[in-house]
């Protein structure tokens, strides 16, 4: 069978107004139940379009240039052809339906037509690049977070447990001051006093070796005089 939609129409009657169209699906309800199964609406989808037709929820408005498919009827024997092309301007009714899915039914023919929206793949979601530079790493959605560097624990002390203990120097003998030095100084004199006095005390009680310096003996006269320029007669 060669399909010719000029010829082949599903309406007994050219569709002036919505309510001839209601009353062509309501006089051939079989014939329609076909058309709208041949073009790939679904039960529920034909008794909401049965539903806004009765409602008056219809639009007069020119046909896309292409449909999904469009329904024919030769002699009793209903078919669907899909792709279809328009070459012509071609008016009729619209009923949008909820799924956004759209039933056309050309005026001059009651042709059941179906346009479906185009369905959008949905792209991968991009991964998220990692980026690391310092002190910084690239968290949840882009988000910055700063990585705070541990401080490092302080090192132990080393104690040795071999030091010998540390041996007192004896303390150096403090120089007295004069009187005189010390009321040329002020104040400051009387206050050193003390502290040569304290020093002067201590390096007394010290014990010390007592060095004797042997005494020069003084030569006769008659053998001359010594370094000093003395001689004993």
């Amino acid at each position: 069978m060669i399909p010719d939609l000029a010829i082949d129409h599903v309406a007994s009657r050219p569709l002036a107004t919505s309510s001839d169209l209601l009353a062509e699906e309501r006089q051939h309800p079989r014939v329609f139940r076909a058309a709208a199964e041949r073009i790939g609406l679904s039960p529920a989808e034909y008794r909401e379009f049965q539903r806004r037709l009765l409602e008056g929820d219809v639009t007069y408005v020119r046909l896309p240039a292409r449909l999904d498919s469009m329904a024919g009827d030769r002699r009793g024997s209903v078919y669907a052809v899909h792709n279809v092309q328009l070459v012509h301007r071609v008016m009729g009714w619209r009923v949008r339906l909820a799924d956004g899915a759209v039933v056309y039914t050309p005026a001059t023919c009651g042709n059941l037509s179906l346009l479906r929206p185009p369905r959008v793949a949905r792209a991968a979601p991009a991964p998220i690049a990692t980026r690391r530079r310092a002190g910084v790493v690239a968290g949840p959605r882009g988000r910055k977070a700063a990585i705070v560097a541990a401080a490092p624990a302080p090192a132990p002390a080393l104690v040795s447990v071999d030091t010998p203990a540390a041996v007192l120097a004896p303390v150096a003998p403090v120089a007295a001051v004069a009187p005189a030095a010390v009321a040329a100084g002020g104040a400051g004199a009387f206050i050193a006093a003390p502290i040569a006095f304290a020093g002067g005390l201590i390096y007394a009680l010290l014990p010390h070796r007592s060095v004797t310096t042997p005494a020069t003996p003084v030569p006769p006269c008659s053998a001359g005089s010594s370094l000093l320029g003395a001689c004993q007669k």
